[in-house]
Formats: structure tokens, C-alpha cells, sequence
């Protein structure tokens, strides 16, 4: 068997695998909070010309930013959103 009918043969196989979980009735676990860290650009405005301001990235840092999970108990496929809406008292997630 060579690389390529091997490949198509993986491809009808993923096919079937996504078929199967977009079928399924999901049953969700327990939803939990995760960190993920995110490189963002540190920008400082310098002065071009005479009167205009060009934002010009001077730099990199990592921001911590919060993500909520969740997934099926009977296909395992893994939801993740960094959405929430507000509840009364704290946020809730929105997948």
C-alpha cells in the first residue's frame, strides 16, 4: 500500500468519525475554566512628519487570557469559548 492510498483511506475513516459525532445526542460534562497564554504586541506611538502619530510595535508580551472548556461524555468532542454572559452574579459561558 503506498502513501496515497493510505491517505485517502485515512480521509474515509475521518469522514466516518465526523459523521458518527455529528449524530450524537451530546451529553456535556462538567464545564471548567482553563489559562491559556497569548503573545500580544506592545505598541508605542512615534511622531512621523510634524503633527502625525504611527503606532509602531516595539515589542512583545503574554497576556493571560481565560478559557472555559467542556466536552461530550459519549463522543469526547472538546468544546472551548472565551464568551461569557452575565448571570446575576458572576458570568456564565456561552458556547
Amino acid at each position: 500500500m503506498d502513501t496515497q492510498e493510505q491517505i485517502e483511506k485515512l480521509e474515509v475513516e475521518l469522514l466516518r468519525l465526523k459523521s458518527i459525532q455529528g449524530r450524537c445526542n451530546h451529553k456535556w460534562g462538567n464545564t471548567y475554566k482553563e489559562y491559556i497564554n497569548k503573545q500580544v504586541p506592545i505598541q508605542e506611538n512615534r511622531p512621523m512628519g510634524s503633527d502625525y502619530f504611527n503606532p509602531v510595535t516595539v515589542g512583545w508580551e503574554d497576556q493571560k487570557i481565560s478559557v472555559w472548556s467542556r466536552g461530550c461524555t459519549i463522543c469526547g468532542l472538546k468544546q472551548t469559548t472565551t464568551k461569557t454572559e452575565p448571570v446575576i452574579e458572576h458570568h456564565r459561558p456561552v458556547f
